[in-house]
């Protein structure tokens, strides 16, 4: 995959993540639930947040799954240096941890945790080392399956 295409799902992860966090996740969740409203702003962002996160670990997570049970060149041969696909799962998450990134440092007071940091820049620069320095892409998207398994955390 090339840089302009790697950047540009990216971009496009990083400005979905930021519209689903101001916009869609509180027009939907005012939809189902109208006692949605009444939430204090703190309770809000952290809602949000965890929509955000509940959406990502669905697309990342299921692209993941599809990619290890369908895709041949992935299961033949485990050092699958320029898997496009895999590349594209791995742009996804990126510009999500950026999104998240932004958001815990913006919203501080309320849902920042330094671990949550050092999570979000350690599986930035594991995104780094695939997308840039050729890692196998495989194997990062097999840890990747492990995302489905959020939808059940954030749900509690």
């Amino acid at each position: 995959m090339d840089t302009i295409t790697t950047l540009g799902a990216i971009f496009t992860s990083f400005v979905i993540c930021q519209l689903i966090f101001h916009f869609v996740s509180s027009w939907f969740s005012a939809k189902v639930s109208p006692r949605f409203n009444d939430l204090s702003s703190e309770k809000k962002i952290k809602w949000n947040s965890r929509v955000v996160s509940t959406c990502e670990a669905l697309v990342v997570g299921i692209f993941s799954l599809c990619i290890f049970l369908f895709h041949e060149a992935a299961t033949v041969n485990l050092h699958w240096d320029a898997a496009w696909l895999g590349n594209v799962n791995i742009a996804i998450i990126t510009g999500y941890l950026i999104s998240d990134l932004l958001l815990l440092l913006f919203y501080w007071r309320v849902i920042g945790r330094i671990y949550f940091v050092i999570h979000s820049c350690a599986a930035l620069y594991l995104c780094f080392l695939v997308l840039k320095e050729g890692l196998p892409a495989y194997i990062w998207n097999i840890r990747l399956i492990v995302h489905l398994s959020n939808l059940f955390y954030y749900q509690r």
